[in-house]
């Protein structure tokens, strides 16, 4: 996914697949993944892994 992906353009790539990833288009050397905490069909919080790369 490019840099743009919290932008309008990647928003349904990432609804359709549940969550969102960064390979270090921000900042090099980290990389990170979210995703929505949900109960029923009500978004309740969010969950967000991020961690060095090799």
């Amino acid at each position: 996914m490019s840099a743009d992906c919290c932008t309008r353009q990647g928003i349904p790539e990432i609804r359709e697949r549940g969550y969102a990833f960064d390979r270090e288009e921000k900042i090099q050397g980290l990389r990170c993944i979210a995703a929505p905490v949900t109960t029923g069909n009500e978004i309740i919080g969010a969950i967000i892994l991020s961690a060095v790369s090799l």
